[in-house]
């Protein structure tokens, strides 16, 4: 994975760690004594230090090695899986639940299809 790549993944992952903790930009920036502006280049692909990484970690309750991970989990999955991703990263638990029966309904009917069902 090339860096600029890992940065832009790794923003991603840092936005949606916020946003599920219900954080604006400037609370988070807050808790790690940065600016807002900073917060928004580093999840639009910036390169944030290894101390300010370890202090965003700790405020969104996570872990540096975590966060390193599932940029780059999520950096190595395909194009239109990431951006399904993030259609619904946001949604509540019950549209989530009623996306993911519907997801397994049609993949039930694909593989029905498929097997000359």
């Amino acid at each position: 994975m090339e860096t600029r790549e890992f940065l832009r993944s790794l923003g991603a992952v840092l936005s949606q760690k916020r946003r599920s903790r219900k954080l604006t930009q400037e609370a988070l920036a807050e808790r790690i004594g940065a600016t807002a502006q900073w917060v928004s280049e580093i999840e639009r692909g910036g390169t944030p230090s290894v101390e300010m990484m370890l202090k965003l970690a700790d405020a969104l309750e996570t872990t540096l090695p975590a966060l390193m991970e599932a940029a780059c989990s999520a950096e190595s999955l395909p194009a239109h899986v990431r951006d399904l991703l993030r259609e619904v990263q946001d949604l509540p638990p019950d549209a989530t639940r009623v996306l993911l029966a519907t997801a397994r309904a049609l993949r039930a009917e694909h593989e029905r299809r498929r097997s000359g069902g």
